[in-house]
């Protein structure tokens, strides 16, 4: 998405150090940025103006916590919403704390080893946990909210209840969490049918046929024929 530049000479109040930082760390170092962004999906979605339950980045922009002066600010451009180029390329070493950021210019910097993330998709989604056995004819499934085993990125099936709650779940290091996303679900004991069994059907078909006849014996008198033993009873 194309981005504008919010202008303001930051060079002027920033420390030397936070402009030119070491760049053999930024491999290695571990922001303090959750971002939020759109999945490929809903970014297809919003760019073609499809009719989508993935948000435009107004209505998700109330989570942002950023310093908009030097991370970049919201701003409607031939009317759709847009964040703005940061400041600075290295603007989130600005965070000592972890900052949620949305829609946020990372610089190519953004990886599950150097910054936490949460990806909008445009649906629900299920799925079963690799690790899951049955036990006793039940086995769980989750719906709507995959984290990964280290806190550190997650996707969800956009609604605004699940966004609020995954930044506050992903922010206490995957401790605190309204939402239960396991599901149990049995498997039932199927047993077969016995009606569908052809030998009940032809046992029905010759009760049927000594029944209209008024006989005991079809070899003898030619028996009514009744309904057809292939067909449901």
């Amino acid at each position: 998405m194309q981005k504008l530049i919010y202008g303001s000479l930051l060079a002027l109040i920033l420390p030397a150090s936070f402009l030119f930082p070491n760049i053999s760390a930024i491999a290695t170092t571990h922001y303090n940025i959750l971002a939020v962004e759109y999945s490929e999906g809903c970014q297809k979605m919003l760019d073609n103006n499809m009719n989508t339950t993935c948000p435009t980045l107004d209505k998700i922009w109330k989570y942002d916590k950023t310093n908009k002066n030097i991370s970049g600010n919201l701003f409607k451009y031939h009317g759709k919403y847009i964040r703005t180029n940061p400041q600075v390329r290295n603007h989130f070493m600005f965070y000592n704390n972890m900052t949620v950021c949305v829609d946020c210019s990372m610089n190519n910097i953004d990886g599950p080893d150097l910054i936490k993330t949460i990806f909008l998709e445009p649906s629900n989604f299920g799925y079963i946990n690799k690790t899951e056995v049955v036990t006793n004819n039940h086995y769980s499934t989750l719906s709507d909210r995959y984290v990964s085993p280290d806190c550190i990125t997650s996707t969800i099936g956009y609604s605004d209840f699940m966004l609020n709650d995954t930044i506050k779940y992903m922010l206490s290091n995957c401790t605190t969490t309204s939402y239960n996303a396991t599901k149990t679900n049995t498997i039932k004991d199927v047993l077969p049918d016995y009606k569908d069994a052809m030998s009940y059907k032809n046992q029905k078909w010759f009760v049927q046929a000594l029944q209209a006849t008024k006989t005991t014996n079809c070899l003898i008198h030619k028996c009514h024929t009744p309904k057809d033993p292939y067909s449901k009873w």
